[in-house]
């Protein structure tokens, strides 16, 4: 807990906190999955960045580039 409860009996307005409970394992376990997507992310940014690339390459050489029928 971070902060205790107030003492039975204190008056609280409605809707106040009463209390927070902090547990830095499951902080540390999320935080650890958060940064394993990303870093699945920028894997797959890259590799996407690479096909659009080749695809681009593909395209610039132009229709008939390839084919059989050259003369």
């Amino acid at each position: 807990m971070s902060d205790p409860p107030p003492k039975v009996g204190t008056a609280v307005p409605e809707g106040a906190e009463l209390f927070q409970i902090r547990n830095e394992r499951i902080a540390r376990t999320a935080e650890a999955q958060l940064e394993a997507d990303l870093g699945a992310t920028h894997e797959r940014s890259s590799a996407l960045e690479g096909q659009v690339g080749s695809l681009s390459a593909i395209k610039n050489r132009g229709p008939g580039w390839g084919s059989a029928a050259t003369g």
